[in-house]
C-alpha cells in the first residue's frame, strides 16, 4: 500500500525536490567572450547492443547458469512446468527438456556442473501435511535425463536451500536460509561452516573454489577443509554516494559487479578492475534490476529483467564494432541527475535510444553528491568555458546564457512542423516558459503551486492578491494558516514567485517596491514557528488558508477529503502577482537545445517522442502536458482504488484511505490549469541573496525596509554584471 504523508508546505519546495540546487554566491572571472555552439564531445564505449533473448516462444523468463561452453536456460512456467534448456551460445542451438512436480511449490535450488553432464537440485514442499522433499536430476548435453536422485535423507526436515554450488574437489556448499551454509563433504556429511547467515548466493568462482555473495557487498572465499569463510577484500568502484554491488564472475573474471553507469569485472589475482559494458549507452533502463547477468565466454551477456515496469523478459547484449559506432549521430546531453537515476527524463532518453535507429543520446552527468552545489557550478564553468551540450537538462543562469543567444526557439519548429498541433497540448504552461518571446525551455510535465480555502468562506473567488489576503476579515476564533514557521514558509514562497521581482530582459529588479516590503511585513507579523500542528484546523473551520501544491487529480482529492474534510475547495492563487488565476506552474523537468546543435532535426524528434501520449502517461507524478494523456491521466484518478494502487493520506495525526476523485474535481482542476499563465522558475543565484537577507530582518537584525534595500543593492549588482557581460 502506498503512503503519502502531507507536509504543510509551499507548493515551491515541489520545485526543490525536481532537482534544482543551490549555488554558491562567490562567481569566478571568465573569458570576456560568451560561448555558442554545441561543443561537447561524447564518445560511446563499452556500449553493447540489445536483442530479446527468446529461445523458444513461450520461455520469457529466465535464469542463466554456465555450463562449460554452453550455458543452462531455467524457466519456471505458470502452468507449473519448469523447462530446462542448453543453448550454445556459439551456434544457437537450444535442446529442451520440461519438468513437472506433483506438489504444492517446486523450485530451483542448486546446479552442477559435472563436465560432461550437468546436475540441478529441486526442491519439492507438500503443504498439507508439510513436507520437503530433494531431488537430483542429471542430463546430458542434449537434455537427457542421465538420473535421477533422492537426497532428501542428506538435510535436516524441512530445510530450505536456497542456493547451492560445488567446488573442483567434489564438496557441495548449501545456503540454508536460516542456518548458514552447509559443506556436504564427498562422503555425504554435512558440516556447518563458520561465520555464515544462510542468505548468501553461492557460485563456483574460475579458481575451483565456491564463493558466497552476502547483501550485494560482501564476498567469502569457502574453505571445506577448515570449514570457514574467508572473507575477500574487494575495491568496488564507487558512483555518487553509492558503491558497486557484486554478481558472480566467469571464466574471464573472478568476480562482476555494477554501478548505475557501469559493468566491472574484478580480478582477485591483483584486484584490478575493468569496465566491461556502459548501462546508459547499452538503452538499459533505470528501474532495470541488474542483479541476475550472466556474462558469456565469448564477451556477449544474458541479462533478466524482474520487476521491470514494461515487461519480464531476457536479453542478449552484444558490444557494438567501432564502426557501428562511428556511424552513429552522437547527442550530448548534459544533466544535472545521478548516472542511472529513474527520473522521467532519464526513462525517455533510453527509450528514445533503444528504438532510434541512427542517433543516440549520449548523457553527461555533473551531478555530485559531495560537492555544496552538487556539480551546479562545474557545470556553469563549463557552460562559461565554451563546453555546450546539444541538449541540456539543467539551466544555471539561464537567462545570461539566453541573452547571448545560446538556444534554439522551440516555437519555431512548432510552427513549422505540420504534425505538431498546439490544440494537443497545454500550451498555456508552455508559453508560461517563454522568455523574451522565444520559447527556448521546453517542458514535459508540471505540478501546480497554489493557496487553497473552503469555499464556504472565500467563495469561488481566484486570483486572490497580497493584499486581498492582508484584509481578510476573518471568523472569530480562525487563523489564516495553521503550522506556519515564517522564514521558511516565505523562502518556499520566494523560490515559486521570485521572478515577479526580476525583469530579467531590462537587467532590473524591483525588490525595493511596497508589494515586497508589504510581503516582508505580512511573513513577519506570523509567529517565529508554530510548535504544534491543529490537525482539524481546516476542518473544523479554524483555519483559512492550505498552501497546496497539485501534481495530480488524486494529490487534489486527497487534500479535499483530508485536510478539509470532503468539504467544497476554491483554490486561491498565489500571493503576488495579478496575471491568470494566481496559480503558478512548477516545471518538473526542463530542457534546453544549443542553437548551433547540427542535430536540430533529431532532438525535435526525440522532444515529439516525449510528447507522445504513452510516454506522457509513463508517470503519475506531475501533469501530462499531452492533452490526451491529462484526460487519462484524471480519468485513472478517478476510478476505485483497487487492492494494487490502494494509498493514504496522511496529514499530522490524521490518516485516511483516499477514494475515487470525482468528474467535477478533474473539470475544475482542468480549468483551473487552463486558467494559469505564470510559471515558476528560480534564480538560485538571486534566491541565496534574498534568503540570507530575509533572514536578518525575520531575526529581527534590521527593518523590512532595511532587507529590502540591500537585497535590491545586491540583486541590481548581480544583474548589472550579468546584462554587461551576456548583454545584447
Amino acid at each position: 500500500m502506498k503512503h503519502l504523508t502531507a507536509i504543510l508546505i509551499s507548493a515551491a519546495l515541489l520545485c526543490m525536490l525536481c532537482g534544482c540546487a543551490k549555488t554558491n554566491t562567490d562567481g569566478e572571472s571568465h573569458a570576456e567572450t560568451a560561448p555558442s555552439g554545441a561543443t561537447m564531445e561524447v564518445t560511446m564505449s563499452h556500449s553493447f547492443r540489445w536483442e530479446r533473448f527468446l529461445p523458444e516462444e513461450d520461455l520469457d523468463i529466465c535464469y542463466f547458469y554456465p555450463f562449460g561452453e554452453q550455458t543452462l536456460i531455467y524457466s519456471p512456467k505458470i502452468d507449473g512446468t519448469h523447462v530446462f534448456g542448453i543453448w550454445s551460445p556459439m551456434t544457437g542451438d537450444f535442446v529442451r527438456r520440461e519438468y513437472k512436480k506433483e506438489s504444492d511449490f517446486t523450485e530451483l535450488s542448486g546446479v552442477y556442473d559435472m563436465g560432461d553432464t550437468i546436475q540441478v537440485l529441486m526442491r519439492h514442499v507438500v503443504n498439507e501435511p508439510l513436507s520437503t522433499s530433494y531431488l537430483r536430476h542429471t542430463f546430458d548435453v542434449h537434455m537427457n535425463e542421465v538420473a535421477v536422485e533422492d537426497v532428501t535423507s542428506l538435510y535436516q526436515p524441512e530445510c530450505w536451500i536456497q542456493s547451492s554450488a560445488m567446488d573442483a574437489q567434489g564438496n557441495r556448499f548449501h545456503s540454508v536460509v536460516g542456518e548458514g551454509i552447509l559443506c556436504e563433504m564427498l562422503d555425504g556429511t554435512l558440516s556447518p561452516v563458520d561465520g555464515t547467515q544462510g542468505s548468501e548466493k553461492l557460485y563456483t568462482g574460475r579458481d575451483g573454489f565456491v564463493y558466497a555473495i552476502l547483501d550485494r557487498r560482501t564476498l567469502k572465499r569457502l574453505h571445506p577443509d577448515t570449514l570457514t569463510a574467508e572473507e575477500i577484500p574487494l575495491k568496488l568502484p564507487k558512483i555518487g554516494g553509492n558503491y558497486a554491488e557484486i554478481l558472480q564472475g566467469n571464466a574471464a573474471y573472478d568476480v562482476l559487479c555494477y554501478t548505475d553507469e557501469f559493468l566491472y569485472g574484478i580480478n582477485l589475482t591483483d584486484g584490478g578492475t575493468t569496465e566491461i559494458l556502459n548501462w546508459q549507452e547499452s538503452d538499459v533502463l533505470p528501474s532495470m534490476d541488474r542483479r541476475n547477468l550472466l556474462l558469456l565466454p565469448d564477451g556477449r551477456a544474458l541479462f533478466c529483467v524482474y520487476g521491470h515496469s514494461e515487461q519480464l523478459c531476457s536479453y542478449l547484449l552484444t558490444a557494438r564494432t567501432q564502426d557501428e559506432v562511428d556511424s552513429m549521430k552522437l547527442i550530448s546531453m548534459a544533466d544535472m541527475v545521478s548516472s542511472g537515476s529513474e527520473d522521467w527524463l532519464s526513462r525517455m532518453v533510453s527509450q528514445y535510444n533503444r528504438q532510434s535507429e541512427d542517433s543516440r543520446i549520449v548523457t553527461k552527468s555533473y551531478y555530485d553528491s559531495d560537492a555544496p552545489d552538487f556539480g551546479t557550478e562545474e557545470l556553469k564553468k563549463d557552460l562559461l568555458d565554451g563546453v555546450i551540450p546539444d541538449i541540456l537538462a539543467s539551466n544555471p543562469d539561464y537567462h545570461m546564457f539566453s541573452n547571448k543567444g545560446l538556444f534554439e526557439d522551440l516555437s519555431v519548429w512548432m510552427e513549422n512542423d505540420p504534425e505538431f498541433n498546439k490544440e494537443e497540448y497545454v500550451m498555456n504552461f508552455l508559453d508560461s516558459l517563454r522568455y523574451n518571446g522565444r520559447l527556448e525551455r521546453m517542458g514535459f510535465r508540471f505540478a501546480v503551486n497554489t493557496y487553497a480555502a473552503k469555499t464556504e468562506h472565500l467563495g469561488d473567488a481566484q486570483r486572490l492578491t497580497l493584499l486581498d489576503y492582508v484584509n481578510l476579515e476573518l471568523p472569530e476564533g480562525m487563523e489564516l494558516m495553521d503550522g506556519v514557521e515564517r522564514t521558511r514558509m516565505f523562502n518556499a514562497l520566494m523560490y515559486s514567485q521570485l521572478m515577479e521581482f526580476v525583469d530579467y530582459q531590462a537587467g532590473t529588479c524591483c525588490f525595493d517596491s511596497e508589494t515586497f516590503i508589504s510581503l516582508l511585513d505580512w511573513f513577519g507579523s506570523f509567529p517565529e514557528q508554530t510548535a504544534i500542528q491543529d490537525d482539524y484546523a481546516f476542518r473544523e473551520n479554524r483555519a483559512l488558508l492550505y498552501p497546496l501544491p497539485i501534481h495530480s487529480l488524486k494529490s487534489y482529492h486527497a487534500t479535499g477529503q483530508v485536510v478539509f474534510g470532503n468539504a467544497d475547495v476554491t483554490l486561491t492563487g498565489m500571493p503576488i502577482g495579478t496575471e491568470g488565476n494566481g496559480g503558478v506552474f512548477a516545471p518538473l523537468g526542463l530542457i534546453t537545445v544549443s542553437s548551433s546543435s547540427q542535430y536540430k532535426e533529431e532532438i525535435w524528434e526525440f522532444i515529439k517522442f516525449c510528447l507522445r501520449e504513452e510516454n506522457q502517461l509513463s508517470d503519475d507524478f506531475g501533469f501530462p502536458v499531452n492533452r490526451n494523456a491529462l484526460s487519462s491521466a484524471m480519468e485513472r484518478d478517478q476510478q476505485p482504488p483497487t487492492e494494487m494502487n490502494r494509498f493514504t493520506y496522511s496529514y499530522g495525526d490524521l490518516s485516511e484511505e483516499v477514494t475515487a476523485a470525482t468528474a467535477e474535481e478533474a473539470a475544475e482542476l482542468t480549468a483551473y490549469i487552463d486558467g494559469i499563465t505564470v510559471c515558476g522558475i528560480p534564480d538560485d543565484f538571486i534566491y541565496n541573496i534574498v534568503e540570507e537577507e530575509t533572514a536578518r530582518y525575520f531575526a529581527g537584525d534590521c527593518t523590512a525596509e532595511d532587507a529590502a534595500r540591500i537585497i535590491q543593492s545586491r540583486v541590481s549588482l548581480y544583474l548589472a554584471e550579468q546584462y554587461h557581460y551576456f548583454g545584447n
